[in-house]
């Protein structure tokens, strides 16, 4: 099973076309960069991937479920299998650090309190956040409300972790450090899929990259 598979796909946002009859396969435990111009699509692609909108035509599978034919009832179930860091981090904003993580926890299921601090407390520790916990997040600098949107994005053992620009605003120390940790997060075995126009971060974290360019995905070395 690959992590996304695409067979002669189109897709479209707000009726311009992104991209016609892409083929390609992403396998699991991959690193990939979405590459191409500001404003191109490349959020479009993203969010096609995690259900957001639908493929115009062909077919698109997501961890071997067919995203053209999954039923709502069914998204639940992908959405946890898939962590997504949003452009806007979208965080809780009256709500503490921890607060944050363990409210994902609950909307998703999770009734344990004790699994639930030991989840929470992981997760901070694998993003270095353990002392920001009780923390509100306008506290927080920049970067570390991106260590946050990405700790979320792995609360529930996800295999696909989807990130949509995650260094676009943040200096180059602080994108550096993101990197690291989005970095250590593969090497646990997740598979990311990462959109960036960066091409400093491209050089210094290098992965496989396709570029989006002329509504076709290309593969570059």
């Amino acid at each position: 099973m690959n992590a996304v598979e695409l067979k002669n796909v189109y897709i479209t946002n707000d009726g311009t076309e992104i991209c016609e009859n892409v083929s390609l396969e992403i396998k699991l435990k991959e690193m990939i960069y979405l590459t191409g111009k500001t404003g191109i699509g490349k959020s479009s692609i993203l969010k096609t991937l995690y259900g957001e909108q639908k493929v115009q035509k062909g077919e698109l599978f997501v961890l071997g479920l067919n995203m053209n034919k999954i039923k709502n009832k069914d998204m639940p179930f992908l959405r946890r299998k898939m962590g997504i860091v949003f452009q806007d981090f979208q965080l809780l904003y009256d709500r503490n650090v921890y607060d944050n993580l363990s409210f994902v926890l609950k909307a998703t299921g999770w009734k344990d309190e004790s699994k639930i601090k030991t989840r929470c407390e992981y997760i901070l520790e694998t993003i270095n956040l353990q002392e920001k916990s009780k923390s509100m997040l306008h506290k927080l600098s920049s970067g570390q409300q991106q260590k946050l949107c990405i700790g979320r994005s792995l609360l529930n053992h996800p295999d696909i972790i989807i990130a949509d620009e995650p260094t676009g605003n943040l200096d180059t120390e602080t994108s550096s450090e993101i990197m690291n940790l989005i970095c250590k997060i593969h090497k646990l075995g997740k598979t990311i899929i990462m959109a960036t126009h960066d091409e400093k971060i491209i050089k210094l974290f290098p992965a496989k990259k396709l570029k989006l360019e002329n509504k076709n995905l290309i593969e570059l070395n």
